[in-house]
């Protein structure tokens, strides 16, 4: 294990990072300033939750067509955009003076966070590493575990110091000129995966056939029910604690 960390830090470094930063765009994090929200836009339980999954599933349908940039351009341009929308979703969203901005501000957080950061991470992952791939992303997805231990506390922390709205000006300006410049080194050298090495370039499947595959939809099923559970009970994190008189920070912490 000491030597694969040692020989693969770069890009085990790398997706760490990208996986830590896509919290930002998560329901975990985002939630949080859920109760903040509704009140300074009078928006109900309800009406905040249908917004969310309007955003949620039209940042998933732009996905669909743009996640094809990760064959297409160098892993640096693709961390770029995803880095930038991520950061222009937190600074909308801290200054958004409407439903439009907010709903926009949303959007981008979630495509970005939620959708590109996360799908770059896993898709240069198993573009650098062939016969050490369930090792490498088991490692790099630690950078997930970690925000989720992480980000919540501090994120209440931080909004109770300096506003909900401040705290996401905060993550705008941490991805920007912390977590970006440091992506983009880590990511600028390609590695080339073993098995390509010794056996010549795999081909992987086109699209069509991807979507012609049953097996695919048996996977998206079993995707399903895990994000059901755990986004309903996060989305709703500040209603549950408020329901029952408990200060923000003890479903955070847990």
């Amino acid at each position: 294990m000491i030597p694969f960390l040692k020989a693969n830090a770069r890009w085990l470094a790398a997706g760490f990072l990208l996986l830590f930063c896509s919290c930002f765009g998560q329901t975990f994090v985002v939630a949080l300033s859920g109760g903040a929200i509704r009140r300074e836009f009078g928006l109900s339980d309800g009406a905040f939750g249908t917004l969310y999954a309007g955003v949620t599933l039209a940042s998933a349908a732009v996905l669909a067509g743009l996640g094809g940039v990760l064959d297409r351009w160098p892993a640096s341009r693709v961390v770029s955009l995803a880095a930038g929308l991520l950061a222009a979703g937190a600074a909308g969203l801290s200054l958004a003076p409407n439903l439009l901005i907010l709903g926009i501000s949303l959007f981008l957080l979630r495509l970005a966070g939620q959708g590109l950061m996360l799908q770059t991470a896993y898709t240069l992952l198993g573009r650098w590493f062939s016969a050490e791939r369930g090792r490498a992303v088991s490692l790099a997805a630690t950078g997930l575990n970690a925000g989720q231990a992480c980000l919540p506390l501090a994120f209440v922390a931080a909004a109770a110091l300096l506003g909900w709205r401040g705290a996401w000006l905060g993550i705008a300006a941490l991805v920007l000129l912390g977590a970006l410049p440091l992506a983009r080194h880590l990511v600028r050298c390609e590695r080339m995966p073993e098995a390509t090495i010794h056996a010549g370039p795999v081909c992987g499947a086109t699209r069509a056939q991807a979507l012609a595959d049953p097996f695919l939809y048996g996977l998206l099923l079993a995707m399903l029910p895990p994000s059901f559970i755990s986004n309903t009970i996060f989305f709703h994190q500040v209603h549950l604690a408020e329901s029952r008189g408990w200060p923000p920070e003890v479903l955070a912490a847990a």
